[in-house]
């Protein structure tokens, strides 16, 4: 079969690294399935016809006039062209009217009628459920639409919230009505009351840190109920028949709820397990294998292509492996993160998880040299100094990849079954015995070629001293987790209840009322920008009766509450789409059933059109939902607002009511505005103005990231200063930056105001770059801190034993600390550093600078700032100055302290622990950084129109 877009086709090589008792590979070809577009798309498609064929079958006491007869009985009936109401809304069973047609009365039916069957006894059929349940049948279908998403580990976690919100909804309404029985007819009812119990809730929902899906099914039952509480006419209903619960009925409002919402979940997990399980626990073992491939096919490529011998474009081929490789393992990742919820780490699968997570830990500490190879390949010198390289290293760097890969796909293997068996503890300990061989074959070899050098180290030889550095690394974090997974059971411990769903449950309770959090500035703003329009629309719907309105409708503010969303700068054209999706959630259904209505009510052909009807429009919006990565919110809104419209029941006296959909629409147009209104008010600041700013915030680190670099003052990710905390906060920056590129395109902007359209393209350019220069902070702290042991297996240990684990870091800690000060004593004793570190100052506070005044420049009048001055000042950008001389200055130094061949064959230090290797590195990071930088001033030059 022809391979698709974003598939690899690779050559698999026989090696040692299957699990014990199975043959090595075949010399088959493969295909490493970076992105599986194939079977996203499948399986997509299958979710999307099994959950239409299961709402189609659901909906069958509905649009079915025969089976709605059974199961609701006789609701309404024409007499003397008048519509008279039969069995109430709580009524089920055989009834007879001891009535009139136009006034029926209707009691149970008992033994004495049943016997009068045969004399003048009007029977009524109620159907087998009251008459409440055929209202919120619907919901059923909207719960569903709002619950399943494309696994079930997703599907069961949404599930878990939608019920979540739903219960706290009930147990609110359950509250209420204890004060007041009957609602707003209540005796001694005050309006007052219900209005602050309906703020107090929405701010607790809102407020908190709950999931928005919870918030979402939560804030819109709580509407709906309290419109029915507060409305003087209906009053909450409770219900006829007893549970056995106090204040719970069968036919209760709230139990009707609670149970159409348990229906619409129940049966969301079940469209993911029938007839196609979409279970993630069935794919981690699978993933793992796609990942070792994945790593294999990268890593062999790079080296093939290091070891050649003149430049070529396949290196880009091998570029974009690499960055699907992260993509890869992202899905893997959250594969196994939804996996929790269908086995609750329950008989094994705890462990299984365990072993798979360290897995993932494992394989994204690697992919921090994914960057190093990539800088590395690009930047080779194919001359003398290459071939050198090439000739004495092929065979050793062939070796390690192989062992590497090999102990990395053996681990996989083992971590099937979710234990470490002796065999297998013992094959994984030769094979983290053979990566130590070849590590120190790579460096001795390393030294030699070195040795011949004419330079201790140069800009020709820098290139592949860091391409060895890198995969060194790499083989490095292999081991690491090899051994961890070695010892893993000897140390671990079952801690299931840990995992359990009530320690889970009560955890998120405690994160989800914090009070620090739920009083923020940002958590009350985005309180008050959802907020304030649902109570507007409240109270539209609870006071006002006339044109669009209908009183005591919930349309408007059930409506945005499942539009809530923490998207504060959202577009006008995200807005848009929501407006759409609710839009044609209404309008689409209302074209299907004016055709629909054509028909008799008793007719075959009506009926199967309608089941037709709801069956393709379910499959192409949830398809569409599923599939599209830009109109999916659209799918899922269609999905969910249209199922009022089709999911109705045929009346041929009642008729489809155009006039009832038509003012629902308006209603929901109405609240739409109010909602885009109030989100402008209370949006910070524009989106492109928040975007330049956060973009200022990742210069702004890099800039101290930099100084931290130049001090020696290095630092762990957890402290408040240093380079390590300071590359953090520049990735977080970044991935804030990314999150608000579309919602500043211009293209986007409805009308342009005064202000000069946005300059994107430098924006998108400058969020480009900035990944890249992210890479060579990333490198700078590598060198610096040289290989460091992390666990990826936490493992339950004793307290002497956890003592000696700290001891042992501690000391780890100390000595990476005093090697850091060696290599950085070492740099700054170059006379030439200065320079260096000058330029890379200068370079970087100029660029920003100027990058950050150009993106701020909104009007035509030229801009006068002294960095532009400065920046067309400055010549060669992209070389860093000083470099040569101090890798001169470097060279006569570490000449002087060469060693003999014996002595390095003496010498057990790898790769990654020379501080030759170490400081190429840092030289490399720097001067990528420079050019990187210089990247994104070309590209403020071009839009430099009014300077």
């Amino acid at each position: 079969a022809p391979l698709l877009h974003g598939d690899v086709e690779m050559q698999t090589v026989k090696n040692d690294g299957d699990a014990p008792g199975q043959s090595s590979s075949d010399l088959t070809k493969m295909v490493v399935k970076f992105q599986s577009q194939n079977a996203k798309f499948w399986n997509n498609l299958t979710l999307a016809i099994v959950l239409s064929a299961y709402m189609t079958i659901f909906g069958l006491p509905i649009y079915s006039q025969y089976i709605h007869y059974s199961v609701f009985g006789e609701k309404d009936e024409l007499v003397d062209g008048e519509v008279i109401s039969v069995c109430g809304p709580n009524m089920m069973g055989m009834k007879v009217n001891q009535g009139t047609p136009k006034h029926p009365l209707l009691v149970p039916a008992n033994t004495t009628h049943l016997m009068m069957a045969d004399e003048d006894v009007d029977f009524v059929w109620c159907g087998f459920l009251p008459g409440a349940y055929e209202d919120s049948w619907p919901g059923v279908v909207q719960t569903v639409m709002f619950t399943v998403y494309c696994n079930t580990g997703t599907t069961v976690k949404l599930a878990w919230q939608c019920l979540a919100g739903t219960f706290c909804a009930v147990l609110n309404m359950l509250f209420l009505c204890i004060l007041y029985p009957d609602g707003a007819a209540s005796p001694g009812y005050t309006p007052v009351v219900a209005w602050l119990d309906l703020i107090v809730v929405l701010f607790l929902f809102m407020a908190s840190k709950a999931d928005v899906n919870t918030m979402i099914m939560g804030i819109c039952w709580t509407v709906c109920l309290m419109l029915h509480f507060m409305d003087p006419n209906t009053g909450p209903t409770t219900g006829t028949y007893s549970t056995g619960i106090p204040f719970v009925n069968y036919d209760g409002e709230t139990t009707v709820v609670m149970l159409t919402a348990t229906m619409g979940c129940i049966i969301a997990v079940i469209a993911t397990i029938f007839p196609k399980p979409l279970l993630n626990i069935r794919r981690v073992h699978d993933d793992a294998l796609e990942l070792v491939k994945g790593i294999d096919v990268v890593f062999k490529e790079a080296i093939q292509y290091y070891l050649r011998q003149t430049s070529g474009g396949s290196r880009y081929q091998v570029f974009a492996k690499m960055q699907a490789l992260s993509t890869l393992n992202a899905r893997v990742s959250d594969h196994l993160r939804d996996s929790y919820w269908e086995t609750f780490n329950l008989f094994g699968y705890g462990k299984i998880r365990v072993l798979y997570q360290s897995m993932g830990a494992a394989v994204s500490k690697a992919e921090s040299v994914v960057y190093p190879v990539r800088s590395a390949l690009d930047a080779l010198n194919f001359g003398e100094e290459h071939t050198a390289f090439t000739k004495e290293l092929a065979g050793v760097l062939a070796e390690l990849h192989k062992e590497t890969v090999g102990c990395l796909s053996l681990c996989a293997k083992c971590c099937k079954d979710g234990r470490i068996d002796a065999t297998e503890m013992s094959a994984i300990r030769q094979k983290v015995s053979a990566i130590e061989d070849k590590q120190q074959d790579l460096s001795n070899k390393y030294q030699v070629v070195m040795s011949k050098m004419k330079h201790w180290l140069s800009a020709e030889t820098s290139p592949d001293s860091l391409f060895i550095f890198a995969i060194s690394q790499w083989a490095r974090e292999v081991q690491d987790w090899a051994t961890d997974l070695a010892d893993f059971e000897a140390s671990y411990k079952k801690t299931w209840c840990r995992g359990n769903l009530c320690v889970i449950a009560l955890q998120q309770l405690g994160s989800t009322f914090d009070p620090v959090a739920m009083f923020s500035k940002e958590q009350l703003r985005f309180t008050a920008m959802n907020a304030i329009p649902i109570l507007v629309t409240f109270a539209i719907s609870m006071y006002v009766d006339g044109s669009v309105f209908v009183q005591y409708s919930s349309t408007m503010p059930s409506t945005l509450a499942v539009l809530v969303t923490y998207d504060y700068g959202a577009t006008f054209f995200k807005n848009l789409q929501r407006l759409m999706g609710v839009t044609f959630g209404h309008v689409l259904p209302l074209l299907l059933m004016s055709v629909i209505e054509l028909f008799d009510c008793s007719s075959y052909i009506r009926f199967g059109l309608h089941m037709m009807s709801i069956f393709v429009f379910y499959v192409c919006s949830t398809f569409m939902y599923y599939s599209s990565e830009h109109w999916s919110l659209i799918g899922c809104l269609l999905g969910a607002f249209g199922c009022y419209t089709l999911f109705r029941p045929c009346s041929s006296h009642l008729g489809t009511g155009f006039g009832r959909h038509y003012k629902a629409i308006a209603e929901t147009i109405i609240a739409m505005a109010i909602k885009m209104f109030v989100s402008y008010l209370f949006a910070p600041q524009e989106p492109r103005d928040h975007a330049v700013e956060t973009l200022k915030t990742a210069f702004d680190q890099t800039e101290e990231a930099i100084k931290c670099f130049c001090e020696g003052v290095v630092g762990e990710e957890e402290d408040a200063v240093g380079l390590a905390p300071s590359v953090k906060r520049v990735k977080a920056a970044l991935d804030a930056c990314v999150s608000y590129s579309p919602k500043c395109d211009p293209m986007v902007q409805m009308v342009p105001g005064t202000r000069t359209a946005f300059k994107k393209p430098l924006y998108d350019h400058a969020i480009d770059q900035m990944r890249l220069i992210l890479g060579d902070l990333e490198m700078l702290v590598l060198a610096m801190q040289g290989h460091q042991v992390e666990h990826t297996l936490v493992t339950n240990i004793s307290k002497e034993k956890a003592v000696e684990e700290a001891a042992k870091k501690r000391k780890a800690e100390l000595k990476s600390e005093a090697q850091e000060q060696k290599i950085h004593d070492l740099m700054t004793s170059q006379q030439s550093w200065a320079q260096v570190t000058g330029d890379v100052k200068d370079t970087t506070r100029n660029v920003f600078s100027v990058c950050i005044a150009v993106l701020q420049h909104a009007t035509e009048e030229p801009l006068r700032k002294s960095e532009v001055d400065a920046l067309r000042g400055m010549s060669n950008l992209t070389k860093l100055d000083g470099l040569e001389a101090f890798y001169q200055q470097l060279s006569a130094e570490g000449i002087k302290t060469a060693k003999e061949n014996q002595a390095i064959f003496d010498d057990r230090r790898i790769v990654t622990q020379l501080r030759r290797t170490r400081i190429g590195v840092v030289a490399n990071a720097l001067s990528l950084l420079t050019q990187h930088c210089a990247a994104i001033s070309a590209k403020c030059f071009e839009h430099m129109l009014y300077f």
